[in-house]
Formats: C-alpha cells, structure tokens, sequence
C-alpha cells in the first residue's frame, strides 16, 4: 500500500487470526481519507478504540460533554463505550486504525492516555505518523507474521504518542495557547469563539478550566491585565501622556469605558490613581 503521504484513500477490515487474540491486540480497521466534505458520524458508542490523525483541513471530534477543534497534525483516542461524534468543518483528510484487545487496554490504561487531554493533542515530532504511516503499509499483508508486525507497530506508536506528549505537553496545553494569545493581543479585542478556536476547546470548557487556574474566566483575565498595565503606565509616566493616551496603549479603545473600568477594579479614576502614585513615588 501507498504511503498515506501520497494522499490516497484506502480502508480495510481485517478478519483476524488466533495469533492477534493471543497477543491481546487485534486491529479491526485501518485507513486513510483525504479531502472529506459532509464527513461526519453523529452521537454513537464503539466497542473498541478509535485512533485518529488529521492530515489536513479542521473538524470537531465530541466525547461525552467534551469536545474539540482538530486541526492538521491533531491526534485523538476515542474510548469504547463512551458516546462520540465528529464532523468535518473544512475538507478533512485524516488516517485511523480500530483496534481492541486485553493488551491493548493494559497499554492504554498503563499508558494514562484518558487521565490527561486524549482529544486533539498534538506532537512535536514526525515519529508517531511515521508509525501510522507503518502501520497503514502493512494492511494488505494478509500473512501471520505480517498481522504480529501490525500489532506490534500499534503497540509501539501507542507509547511513542505517551513519551512524546509527557515531553511536550507544556507546549500544546490549551490553557497555555489562551494566557499566550491574551498576553500577546491585549491592544485587540477578545473574541471568546475565536480563542475557543484557536486553542481548538469549546467556550464552555474554556472558560471552565482557564477560570480553574487563572482566578478569573479569559475576558476578565484580559480585562484585569489591561488594568495592570495601565496602573503601570500612569506610575511611569505620571504627566507626560493624556488618559486617553494610557487607555489606548492598555487596549480600550474608549476613553470613558477605560474610566469606568479602571475605577471597578481599583476604586478610583486613573486621574486620582496618577496623584496617588505621584505621591508614593514623587521626582
């Protein structure tokens, strides 16, 4: 079979042997799609695992109350049992592989996979795709010892997936992309579905988990560092800039909305708060 780089659609159901029952890992499916529209699955439960690639294009994959954008180079792990559904957003392309078995579980469960973000994760390196790639080029070898590589190539992308996610987990952490995007933008206005996007959670998650950690849901959060670097400004330059000067720079566009913001969350008007610092620090 074609490498899946060679963007070919192929599928195939295996009709195990004895050997993949012994071993405890036996694939029931495995394939490659590309440039899928109107591709979707609505709520279904499986009996086995669902491991998914995308290749190229977006769609969103839900598990249980749980769900995510995908994007090229996302990777997902579907538990049998569970209620899912995906659907494509863009012309999707993506490779996949069944699979179950008693080993297979032990893998899993050893592995960690569902005590930490199964949907969507991502890694920084080629070697996982290089294993499903692999993997899809066994499908037609209908031999004993071609089905014993196959297992064995899952089994062993399985854990390259765990190494290289304990090891860049920090980097692909949604929570990180948010803090990241709201720093970097805090001149922008803050788009909640456009940041749900971007760190691929729905709004609801979103909100629930970056509220968890920062203190504060991520409009309040940018609007509390707005605050700080406008406290910041007027300290620093106590006469030189206009208040409508120091709103700008702090990201609100409106001088008197910047007033009445700035006086919620520290009790005065930044012309008294200016005075204030001017004392504390005076030239």
């Amino acid at each position: 079979m074609d490498n899946i780089a060679d963007n070919r659609d192929y599928a195939l159901i295996f009709d195990n042997s004895p050997v993949s029952a012994r071993m405890g890992v036996e694939i029931a499916a495995l394939g490659s799609l590309f440039a899928r529209t109107d591709y979707f699955c609505r709520d279904r439960v499986r009996k086995d695992y669902l491991l998914l690639l995308t290749l190229d294009g977006k769609a969103w994959v839900k598990e249980g109350k749980r769900k995510k954008m995908l994007r090229k180079g996302s990777w997902f792990l579907l538990r049998p049992g569970i209620v899912h559904s995906y659907r494509d957003v863009t012309p999707w392309s993506f490779a996949y592989v069944h699979f179950h078995g008693g080993t297979a579980d032990q893998a899993i469960n050893g592995l960690s996979f569902f005590k930490r973000e199964n949907l969507g994760f991502r890694q920084s390196g080629n070697a996982a795709k290089e294993l499903l790639s692999q993997l899809v080029n066994t499908a037609n070898d209908a031999t004993i010892p071609g089905e014993i590589l196959r297992n064995a190539v899952l089994l062993e992308l399985l854990a390259c997936l765990h190494s290289n996610y304990r090891s860049n987990q920090s980097e692909y952490d949604p929570l990180v992309k948010a803090y990241e995007h709201i720093v970097d933008n805090l001149d922008k206005v803050l788009d909640l579905s456009q940041l749900a996007e971007i760190t691929g959670v729905s709004q609801f998650h979103l909100v629930r988990i970056f509220k968890e950690k920062y203190g504060y849901p991520p409009i309040r959060f940018m609007q509390k560092l707005r605050i700080e670097k406008a406290k910041e400004l007027l300290r620093q330059e106590p006469d030189s800039r206009k208040i409508y000067e120091i709103a700008e720079l702090s990201g609100f566009k409106d001088p008197l909305y910047f007033s009445k913001v700035f006086s919620k969350w520290t009790g005065m008007s930044p012309e008294k708060f200016r005075i204030y610092a001017k004392c504390l620090n005076p030239a």
